[in-house]
């Protein structure tokens, strides 16, 4: 379908697009058994790791080197990939990147630990300039005071046309209809059940790769099978069983939010991983009316 609206997320491919302006390689001084030093450069970790395992080697130093490819490497990805999702889904594309402030509420309604704290990846080599290159020749749109993720889910929402999600990011499975992962080339469709299953899943177990801890000691595989088992019930129902484990969850010695209130945890780790469906909202518990952050909204142009 060529008339709906068009949503990429394209923080992810800032990210992609930069790995094409840039070569990695690893300079590497490897010692063997008989206390030789053998100095080595490989492409890849995996490399360096099966070569001392061939060679009964130890690393004891290792320097990562990052060489600068000509900029168009990266903006050449940028515009294919956009391009590619322009003959599939029509040319009505809405094009989000993180904002140039980079506040987020959940740095501070998060207070479990700090939020996307484990986050070390440098931006790529080219990032300012692959940032230009979209807002100026794809109108992309900065997000500020919430994650991309959240705008495009109101956007979503918000749509009184057809629309299609394009992302590689999970979190947007919140969302039901049509979805692209431009990453892996592949589409797919989210029932409403579906997202709703996805989103209570979250709440028990957090979501590691933005350092949202979750119920303690309750992994994906448990939490998928606590909400596979409850979802028949009414969302109140659902709610009141990840209190219940949120609050058993304290008896572990080793629970990092032991001083806490459960329900506090609990609510907190269910607004960090709703995607809004309301702008500047709160997630709120079932039955409950939602709440309202006080925020400027600010679009970047540049």
């Amino acid at each position: 379908m060529k008339n709906q609206l068009v949503l990429v997320d394209a923080d992810s491919l800032i990210y992609l697009a930069g790995i094409a302006g840039q070569k990695t390689k690893y300079y590497v001084v490897m010692e063997g058994e008989s206390g030789y030093l053998y100095p080595g450069t490989f492409r890849y970790v995996k490399d360096i790791d099966a070569h001392c395992e061939e060679h009964n080697l130890t690393v004891i130093d290792k320097e990562k080197i990052i060489e600068e490819l000509p900029v168009e490497f990266s903006l050449h990805v940028v515009k294919a990939k956009l391009e590619e999702i322009q003959r599939k889904y029509g040319k009505r594309l809405r094009v989000y990147i993180k904002g140039a402030v980079g506040k987020n509420f959940r740095d501070e309604i998060y207070t479990v630990q700090g939020y996307k704290a484990n986050r070390n990846t440098p931006k790529p080599l080219h990032y300012d300039a692959i940032v230009s290159y979209m807002l100026r020749y794809w109108d992309a749109i900065r997000i500020e005071w919430k994650e991309v993720d959240d705008q495009v889910a109101l956007d979503a929402y918000e749509s009184s046309m057809p629309y299609i999600v394009c992302s590689p990011d999970k979190d947007l499975d919140q969302i039901p209809g049509l979805h692209w992962n431009y990453r892996t080339a592949v589409e797919y469709t989210i029932s409403e059940a579906e997202a709703r299953e996805f989103f209570w899943t979250q709440v028990l177990m957090g979501d590691a790769a933005d350092n949202i801890g979750g119920c303690w000691k309750v992994g994906e595989g448990k939490a998928k099978k606590l909400i596979a088992e409850w979802i028949d019930e009414h969302d109140e129902v659902i709610w009141e069983n990840i209190l219940k484990v949120y609050e058993e969850s304290m008896e572990h010695e080793t629970c990092p939010y032991k001083e806490m209130d459960a329900d506090e945890v609990a609510i907190q780790t269910a607004r960090c991983v709703w995607m809004q469906t309301e702008r500047n909202a709160l997630w709120t518990p079932p039955g409950d009316e939602f709440q309202y952050m006080e925020i400027e909204e600010e679009r970047w142009d540049g």
